[in-house]
């Protein structure tokens, strides 16, 4: 969190929320041993919630970016958002 507030400044309110939770994990054990969830797991770290190119710019604390409305069908809608809220 200490490096993430470094590289993007996020609200005071935001920050605190998520440094007071406390987190709970629930695991069970795999079914066909550990193997799997290694393989299982190395899929995921290298996904991201969203691509380079649906990004047009990062300027003064405000984010555009394209998106699908599936509301309306309707593609490459631009949305802005502040940084601390995109994180979000």
């Amino acid at each position: 969190m200490a490096e993430l507030r470094k590289a993007v400044p996020i609200e005071q309110t935001i920050a605190k929320a998520v440094i007071g939770k406390e987190w709970v994990v629930y695991a069970k054990r795999p079914f066909s041993g550990p193997r799997q969830v290694i393989e299982y797991l190395g899929r995921y770290p290298h996904k991201i919630a969203i691509s380079n190119h649906r990004l047009f710019s990062i300027d003064n604390g405000k984010i555009r970016f394209k998106y699908k409305d599936y509301k309306t069908g309707e593609y490459d809608k631009v949305m802005e958002l502040e940084s601390s809220e995109f994180i979000q």
